[in-house]
């Protein structure tokens, strides 16, 4: 049987690649070729779904670095001028009958126009338009972005990236943002086949997104060989907490952690990141085990609770394995997912984090079964979404629909 190339090319970064790995290793279980660009880093998860893992090669900025929103974004966008170069004349070889890229990947978006080749978004965060955006606005670290926008170096530098990439717009044939930035397409770069990892029923306004938006749900699997060696203690609940990058620097967050949580009948996972160096001399109590980094499939499916900074990937993964959460959020995006926990009733929403605060939050959903159970049934609405199985009809359905332009498209197999 003929197998039909896809190019995946991602944002490599976990909260962007993590949410695509089941929909890739459906994609090669249906008979696509698909070829998926990542750092090394991601070399053995992807290579795992039986994809061909293909190194960027390059040295990229990392979001690890970030200082601020303003810098994330320019890490972004630094990430499209170095790749839209580095990668034009390597997929213009490939020959992929479909692009598939991250919603911030406009570079790509850039070079499947120029090529001439179909395209789909992949957006790892909830879809966007005008009116959600607008409704960004009054989060305090929107206001924070304009105020560093204006008045900092990552500003200045700012201003530059987006001329750069709008002349690659430009020069690729696609409508330049009459303001300088359409934070829209900046966010999910939409083509004419958008797949977003979540439902209708979850995302924010979401009969007002069309047809082109398929909702095909979290498609969760297991990523490589991942295991946990955690011994529960009886019924003693278990508290997981993953703050992100950003947070994970902070060693008041950990301090505040302990104080809550320190003397509470409670076992603690923290996942601390780079963080862990900072907790050298600082007194763990002997609740918390504490790890540079955990399986966090693994880990929610043995927890009560989870502590989070409320990433769309953390978010969906938690409700997916029926897990409610406290969800201390840093960014707008962070604070949409927040309120989309705490109005379904799975969780609370702290605006700051301090001991006495966390503690109430933790001890309210350990003893309200309430918030396990709204948990359920976003579970329920997560798992009957139809997930990689879902997210692979629509790309051979978009690829059917334009077979007189790519031949070979209905061979293509949709069994598993």
């Amino acid at each position: 049987m003929m197998m039909t190339k896809i190019a995946f090319l991602s944002f490599p970064e976990h909260g962007h690649v993590n949410p695509t790995i089941g929909l890739v290793e459906a994609l090669v279980k249906a008979n696509f070729d698909v070829a998926y660009y990542a750092s090394e880093r991601f070399r053995e998860v992807i290579s795992a779904t039986g994809a061909q893992f293909r190194d960027y090669g390059l040295a990229l900025p990392t979001l690890e670095q970030s200082e601020n929103l303003v810098h994330s974004t320019n890490i972004m966008l630094e990430c499209g001028e170095i790749l839209h170069a580095r990668m034009f004349d390597e997929v213009a070889a490939l020959k992929p009958v479909l692009i598939i890229h991250d919603g911030v990947c406009g570079w790509a978006k850039a070079i499947a126009s120029r090529l001439n080749i179909p395209a789909a978004s992949s957006i790892s965060s909830f879809a966007m338009n005008e009116s959600l955006l607008k409704s960004l606005n009054s989060f305090p670290d929107t206001v924070d972005f304009f105020a560093r926008l204006f008045f900092t170096q990552h500003g200045k530098r700012f201003f530059s990236l987006v001329a750069s990439q709008n002349e690659r717009l430009k020069a690729s044939g696609l409508p330049v943002p009459p303001r300088g930035i359409d934070l829209v397409q900046f966010s999910t770069s939409p083509e004419k086949l958008n797949l977003v990892y979540s439902t209708r029923a979850w995302q924010p306004q979401g009969s007002r997104f069309d047809d082109s938006y398929k909702f095909i749900g979290p498609t969760i699997t297991k990523r490589g060989d991942e295991t946990f060696d955690f011994q529960k203690e009886g019924d003693t609940p278990v508290v997981y907490i993953s703050m992100g990058t950003i947070l994970n620097r902070d060693v008041n967050l950990y301090r505040t952690c302990f104080q809550a949580l320190g003397d509470m009948n409670v076992q603690v996972i923290l996942s601390a990141g780079k963080g862990v160096e900072l907790l050298k001399y600082e007194p763990v109590p002997q609740n918390f085990k504490v790890y540079p980094s955990v399986p966090q499939l693994e880990v929610l499916k043995m927890v009560d609770l989870f502590v989070s900074q409320g990433g769309m990937n953390s978010v969906n993964e938690s409700m997916y394995f029926e897990v409610p959460m406290v969800v201390v959020p840093v960014t707008g995006e962070q604070t949409l997912n927040a309120r989309r926990v705490r109005e379904a009733g799975a969780g609370i929403l702290l605006q700051k984090i301090s001991a006495k605060g966390l503690r109430g939050a933790v001890e309210t959903i350990l003893r309200d079964p309430s918030y396990k159970q709204r948990s359920r049934e976003v579970s329920r609405d997560f798992k009957s979404a139809g997930g990689a199985a879902l997210g692979v009809q629509e790309i051979v359905k978009y690829l059917q629909g334009r077979e007189q332009r790519v031949p070979g498209v209905s061979q293509v197999s949709t069994g598993a």
